[in-house]
Parts: structure tokens; C-alpha cells; sequence
């Protein structure tokens, strides 16, 4: 329950943050998962996103772009080691919390540089997701 509440609160406050602020927030807070077991990256990333999933569309889709853009930036090798501990964790949400993601996520790709999103529509599809 504290944990909960600690990551509410965290979420909350990163969706506050000015955008460059956020960005080093999530990049640190990302990178720290990298390195964790897939065990401990699978509940470390879901406990942020089901805390995340309860902010307001408009405060949700400031982290899930900055989540995003952040992720995209990563090597390879950490980029994908993230992105599909992120499918596992979507996949094993509530059905209301995984469209929501996912309705989110179509908005974010949209947003991101075409190359970008072209990547991203490609991992989600290879994993037997799409938007």
C-alpha cells in the first residue's frame, strides 16, 4: 500500500514536471530498470504503470510520450529489453487498463518522428499487438 502510494505520488509529480525535467526524471528511473531481473523490471514497470493509469488522460499521455520518446533514445539492445518487458506488462492488465494504454500509445505514435513510430507500430505488430 505504500509502495502504491509512493508511485501515485511519483507519477503525479512527473506529470507536473516541465517536459526537460520529466525526460531526465524518466530516462533515470528507466535506466535503473535495465539492469533488474525480468521478474523485478516486469513489477517495477507495472507498478509505475498501473499507478500512471490513473492520472488524467491529459497527465497520462505527458508521461507516456515522455516514457516513449525516452525509451526510443536508448540503444538497441536497452530499448528492446525495455519495450517488450512493457508488451508483458500491458498484457497482463485489466482490460480497461490495456485499452486505455493502448489508446494512449496510438496518440503518442502518432505524435513521435514518422521513422519513429514506424519502429514502434513494427515491435507492437512482431509481438501481436497493433493500433
Amino acid at each position: 500500500m505504500a509502495d502504491e502510494k509512493f508511485m501515485a505520488a511519483m507519477v503525479k509529480t512527473l506529470a507536473s514536471m516541465p517536459e526537460e525535467q520529466r525526460r531526465t526524471m524518466l530516462n533515470d528511473r528507466l535506466r535503473s530498470f535495465i539492469d533488474l531481473s525480468d521478474s523485478e523490471r516486469e513489477n517495477a514497470m507495472k507498478s509505475m504503470l498501473v499507478a500512471a493509469l490513473s492520472l488524467t488522460d491529459e497527465e497520462y499521455f505527458k508521461i507516456a510520450n515522455t516514457r516513449t520518446r525516452v525509451v526510443m533514445s536508448l540503444d538497441q539492445g536497452e530499448r528492446m529489453k525495455l519495450m517488450k518487458t512493457q508488451l508483458v506488462v500491458v498484457s497482463s492488465l485489466d482490460f480497461s487498463l490495456r485499452q486505455r494504454e493502448m489508446n494512449t500509445m496510438k496518440k503518442v505514435i502518432i505524435s513521435l518522428p514518422e521513422q519513429q513510430g514506424e519502429i514502434m507500430k513494427k515491435i507492437l505488430a512482431e509481438n501481436g499487438l497493433s493500433l
